[in-house]
């Protein structure tokens, strides 16, 4: 089943209260280029609901959500943690583990937006 929080989805529902972050991947739905990255439910801002409104830091992100609209994105939270630390390592590992610097499309376009 999938939950909806914002535009974002999730494998189940949650209450942020009890995280401290999330790690996500964002895909583009159109170019199948993804980024991989973290955001802390409390550094967003006082409001429970500022985090459903963020898409991404990435400057290549943001552009082609510009260019292609939101709607041809998929916002999926992966993970929640309840530290920081377990949020900063296990984003470093998924990127290793999926070669975010290095992979490419079969057309040889970059796989993901993280630089």
């Amino acid at each position: 089943m999938q939950y909806n929080h914002g535009h974002w989805v999730s494998s189940h529902q949650f209450d942020p209260v009890d995280y401290f972050g999330f790690i996500y991947i964002i895909t583009n739905k159109i170019t199948n280029q993804k980024y991989i990255g973290r955001r802390n439910f409390i550094l967003l801002s006082e409001s429970t609901i500022a985090w459903k409104r963020y898409k991404s830091s990435s400057y290549f992100v943001k552009e082609d959500i510009k260019k292609y609209g939101k709607d041809n994105f998929i916002f999926e939270i992966i993970e929640l943690h309840t530290g920081l630390e377990s949020l900063i390592q296990r984003e470093i590992e998924l990127q290793i583990e999926n070669d975010v610097l290095n992979k490419k499309l079969p057309s040889g376009a970059r796989a993901f937006y993280n630089r």
